[in-house]
């Protein structure tokens, strides 16, 4: 009986803290997500938007792959 009470007791506790914690986590990725989606969009606008031929030469492979990816984005919901 007291082996069930000292083992339950941490858990209770993980459990309390956890409520508060975990969605805490999932918010804040969820904020990071939009961010990031607001950035490729605004990449995605300079270089298509502006008349620089050359926009494309500057962008990183990383940057590259988001610009895509996003346009494809874009493409899917019209």
């Amino acid at each position: 009986m007291m082996g069930d009470f000292v083992g339950q007791n941490p858990v209770n506790s993980l459990a309390s803290v956890a409520q508060y914690l975990l969605p805490l986590v999932f918010l804040v990725g969820a904020a990071m997500s939009a961010y990031g989606r607001y950035q490729r969009r605004i990449s995605q606008a300079q270089v298509t938007g502006g008349p620089d031929q050359g926009a494309l030469n500057h962008l990183s492979g990383q940057q590259f792959e988001a610009l895509v990816g996003e346009s494809f984005r874009r493409k899917a919901t019209r």
